[in-house]
């Protein structure tokens, strides 16, 4: 047994849908039943990949050495499985249903660098160091999943997911930060990049997804004794992105502090602090940090 599986629960599951022995047209019908709009799992809103140049893709952007461990979250059929195992190394490839699971498993006997876990892929405690992600995910655990592979020391070195635009947007900071982007860009690179179109995935999602890449950084921008006390400062002064930086340091700095801090840093103090750079975010951590209030 891999030490990445893991004893796979005796409890049964209630099969929804998605085996590939059924007709297309009624796996679609039976997705757009479930709660949240698709996929087998209700509330998971899922909608599979069908594309094979968009998971060539997303093997390309997540740059595959022969000596990756590639993980694999909601692996579906296999649509960017099978481009994976022809580049990685290794393969472990998540897959929560059932029915899909056990057709991996059965393409896994003949593929020995590819394994199949069948479970709830945020089950996962952590990522082998130096790993890679590439993932289609289930629109209902996009934020647990952006949760954990932005957990430093913890993290793949790059993940290459697809997510709802607007999601992806919000996680990267664009247009505005927020605490998740800002908690996120010591240790990680952010970026939005192509849209899809609806007619790549089955069933087609009511919503415009993206492709989001998120790279490790090489040296983080704060120190490791800084992580906690940074992660106090901008919980506590974007409590609400819309006011501005001004009056959002007064929970954590006297009135002279402010003044004097934004003044030397050049920081206008009518700006909203959620449109504030995270670079200027670390030198006013940094600033508050090293000096007396």
């Amino acid at each position: 047994m891999s030490r990445h599986t893991r004893p796979r629960s005796t409890r049964s599951r209630t099969r929804t849908t998605q085996s590939r022995h059924t007709p297309r047209s009624e796996r679609m019908a039976r997705s757009e039943r479930t709660l949240g709009g698709g996929g087998p799992h209700p509330g998971y809103d899922q909608h599979f990949l069908t594309r094979e140049s968009t998971a060539r893709m997303l093997t390309e952007l997540a740059g595959i050495e022969g000596t990756d461990l590639v993980y694999e979250f909601g692996a579906g059929e296999g649509m960017i499985t099978r481009h994976l195992v022809q580049h990685a190394r290794r393969v472990v490839a998540y897959e929560l249903d059932s029915d899909l699971a056990s057709d991996l498993q059965k393409i896994a006997r003949w593929i020995p660098s590819l394994e199949i876990i069948q479970e709830d892929c945020r089950r996962l405690d952590r990522f082998d160091p130096g790993s890679i992600l590439v993932a289609n995910l289930p629109f209902g655990i996009t934020s647990d999943i952006a949760r954990k592979i932005t957990v430093p020391g913890k993290s793949p070195r790059k993940s290459v997911v697809i997510v709802q635009k607007e999601a992806a947007l919000k996680f990267a900071g664009r247009p505005d930060q927020t605490r998740f982007s800002l908690l996120a860009y010591p240790w990680f690179s952010i970026k939005v990049l192509q849209d899809l179109y609806a007619h790549e995935f089955s069933p087609p999602p009511g919503v415009v997804c993206s492709v989001m890449v998120i790279t490790q950084r090489a040296e983080p921008l704060i120190t490791k004794n800084e992580s906690r006390n940074y992660g106090t400062f901008v919980k506590q002064v974007h409590s609400d992105g819309r006011a501005d930086i001004r009056n959002s340091l007064k929970v954590v700095w006297s009135r002279q502090q402010i003044i004097r801090t934004l003044s030397e840093l050049g920081i206008d103090p009518t700006m909203r602090a959620s449109d504030l750079p995270p670079t200027h975010w670390i030198s006013l951590f940094r600033r508050g940090h090293n000096s007396p209030h």
